[in-house]
């Protein structure tokens, strides 16, 4: 799956209580929750996007908590960067500007034939390295699409490259590009 024909693309960052980056509010719109055990009465456990359904946003919590990767009952992912909610998508660097820092990112896709998609990082996009060789419980997952169900995917074993930080490239995941947003600089 890739991004190139994507109608939408989100991204969020994780409290982190493990002495990791923290998420800031850069980047969120006016009205939307973040932070560690903020309560504020939401169920959404991904506030503020608009691509994945209550019943998606569910699933991919149980992709996250059947890894040990999952939030606090009283915890929010914040959202850090949304094309359908107008953050610019002509350039990777609005995407690093507001995700960036992260040590826990959760990016969702979605394109023109019905299919919702992403991928989780255990790690920080600015990281400073080049491929992300330490397992940090990275995954890529399928939320829907056409007469296929939900489906999570983890590391085969047989490479390590989990992620490519790198700001001149969109959210990658896997050296054979098992998971990529963006081309030529552009989202989409």
């Amino acid at each position: 799956l890739d991004g190139q024909d994507e109608a939408g693309t989100l991204g969020w960052g994780a409290p982190d209580s493990m002495g990791r980056a923290q998420p800031s509010r850069r980047g969120l719109q006016s009205g939307s929750t973040c932070g560690q055990g903020d309560g504020g009465g939401s169920t959404e456990t991904f506030p503020g996007g608009q691509l994945m359904t209550p019943a998606q946003q569910a699933i991919l919590q149980g992709f996250l908590a059947d890894r040990g990767l999952g939030l606090g009952s009283d915890e929010v992912w914040a959202l850090c960067y949304s094309s359908p909610n107008g953050h610019p998508k002509n350039h990777q660097s609005e995407w690093h500007s507001r995700c960036d820092g992260h040590a826990r990112t959760v990016v969702v896709g979605t394109n023109q034939h019905g299919f919702v998609f992403g991928g989780f990082s255990g790690h920080a996009w600015n990281d400073g390295s080049n491929w992300v060789r330490e397992d940090g419980g990275q995954f890529i997952f399928r939320l829907a699409g056409p007469g296929l169900g939900a489906e999570a995917w983890d590391d085969s074993g047989s490479n390590t490259n989990f992620q490519l930080n790198s700001a001149n490239r969109w959210p990658l995941f896997g050296s054979g590009n098992d998971l990529t947003f963006g081309y030529n600089g552009a989202l989409g």
